[in-house]
C-alpha cells in the first residue's frame, strides 16, 4: 500500500492521538533535568515534558544550533536548551536568550508545538488538531469489575499496521501459537461478520470447541466460549474474552508508528478475577508476543504492500476491511481533513454502507 517515502508523507495519521511513552517512563528524572524525554513518532523527534502546568510535546530541535531540547532542563512551564540555555514556553515560542539579555529576540525562533495529553497511565501526542478525533478507548480503564493490568512498553520492527493485523488474526493460532493458543486439529475458522461504525471495526469470533485455547489447561470452566474484537482505526485494538464461568479477559494494545519500519506498542492485560497473580497473565502473554515476533519482523516489506503484491482469501476477511479502510483513509487525507473525517465516521453495517459525518 505504501512504501517508506510515503510512510513518512503519510497525512492520515497525524490528525489521530499516538502513545508516545508511559507516564513512569517520563517521570524518570533521572539526572535532577525535569521530567521529560525524547520520542520519535512519524518519523519525527519530539520531547515529552511534564511541566507545572502539564505534559507538553515540542519538536526536538532548538531552532539556534540544532541541539536536542530532551537533553536540556524542564524549569516551570518552560524547557532550557542545553547548548546556550535558549528557554522555550509550551507553545514552542523563545522566551530568553541567555547571552543577548534585553535584545529582541527572533520572531523565528521557535520550535514546532504539538498537542499532548495524558491518558490510561500514557502520554499522547498528535501532530496534526484539525479533526476532533478522540484517545483510543480503552473500555475497561473505567470499568469497576476490570483491573487493568499494563505491559511494558516494546519495540517490533515492523509497522502499526502489520503490529495490528496480527493482533486481529485468527487462522495463526494453529501454527505460530500451537502450544498457547491454538491447534493444528482445528485450522479452518468461521468467516466473521465484520460491521465498520464511529471509527472502528467490530466483529466476533466464537471457536469450535477445542479450537481454542486459554492458558489454563487444568481448568475447562474457563474456556473461552465467544470473543469480541474492536479495532480502534488506525492502530488501536480492544478484545474481550468471555469465558464459560462469567470471566471476562481485555486485551487493549495500540501499537505507535515511529517510522517506517518501526512501532512501539503499549498493551494491557485486564480481567474481572482480581485474585489471581498478574505474573501469571503477563507472562502467558508475553510468551504470545514472544512466538509472534520472529514471523511478523521477517514479513517484507514491514509496511502493507501495494493490494496485488500479496494474495488474500475469505479468511483474511478482517485483513482485507482493515486495509481498505486504512487505504481509503490514505487517499481521504489527501483531499483535507473534512474528508478524511467523512471517510472515518462512515458507517457498513451488513454489508450496506452508509455516510456518517458525526464522531464517535
Amino acid at each position: 500500500m505504501i512504501d517508506k517515502a510515503q510512510f513518512i508523507a503519510e497525512s492520515s495519521w497525524r490528525y489521530f492521538w499516538h502513545p508516545v511513552c508511559t507516564l513512569k517512563e517520563l517521570r524518570k528524572n533521572p539526572d535532577g533535568r525535569g521530567k521529560r524525554m525524547r520520542v520519535r513518532l512519524l518519523a519525527q523527534n519530539l520531547i515529552v515534558a511534564e511541566t507545572n502546568s502539564g505534559v507538553i510535546a515540542l519538536g526536538d530541535k532548538c531552532a539556534h544550533r540544532s541541539s536536542s531540547l530532551s537533553l536540556g532542563w524542564v524549569e516551570g512551564d518552560c524547557v532550557r536548551c542545553p547548548y546556550h540555555g535558549w528557554v522555550y514556553n509550551s507553545e514552542g515560542v523563545c522566551i530568553e536568550i541567555p547571552a543577548a539579555p534585553g535584545m529582541p529576540i527572533p520572531p523565528a525562533a521557535k520550535v514546532a508545538r504539538y498537542d499532548a495529553k495524558e491518558a490510561y497511565g500514557l502520554v499522547w501526542v498528535r501532530l496534526d488538531s484539525a479533526l476532533d478525533i478522540p484517545v483510543p478507548p480503552c473500555p475497561d480503564w473505567d470499568d469497576p469489575e476490570m483491573k487493568c493490568v499494563p505491559f511494558e512498553p516494546y519495540l517490533w520492527k515492523t509497522s502499526a499496521a502489520r503490529r495490528l493485523e496480527n493482533f486481529v488474526d485468527l487462522s495463526h493460532f494453529p501454527f505460530v501459537h500451537e502450544v498457547s493458543l491454538g491447534s493444528r486439529e482445528h485450522t479452518t475458522f468461521p468467516v466473521p461478520t465484520v460491521n465498520q461504525t464511529k471509527g472502528q471495526i467490530r466483529f466476533t469470533y466464537i471457536p469450535l470447541k477445542g479450537a481454542r485455547k486459554t492458558g489454563d489447561t487444568e481448568n475447562k470452566d474457563v474456556e473461552v466460549v465467544r470473543t469480541d474484537y474492536r479495532i480502534i482505526m488506525p492502530f488501536g485494538v480492544h478484545v474481550v474474552l468471555h469465558a464459560r464461568n462469567g470471566r471476562r479477559t481485555g486485551l487493549w494494545m495500540v501499537a505507535s508508528p515511529m517510522e517506517s519500519g518501526m512501532c512501539r506498542i503499549f498493551q494491557m492485560g485486564n480481567r474481572t478475577h482480581f485474585f489471581d497473580p498478574d505474573q501469571i497473565h503477563l507472562d502467558f502473554q508475553w510468551r504470545i508476543v514472544l512466538e509472534d515476533v520472529p514471523i511478523i519482523e521477517s514479513q517484507e516489506p514491514p509496511e502493507i504492500p501495494d493490494p496485488q503484491s500479496e494474495i488474500s482469501t475469505p479468511p483474511d476477511k478482517v485483513s482485507i476491511h482493515y486495509r481498505r479502510w486504512l487505504h481509503q483513509m490514505s487517499r481521504a487525507a489527501e483531499k483535507g481533513p473534512d474528508a478524511l473525517a467523512n471517510c472515518l465516521w462512515a458507517e457498513r453495517l451488513e454489508g450496506k454502507e452508509t455516510p456518517a459525518a458525526a464522531s464517535a
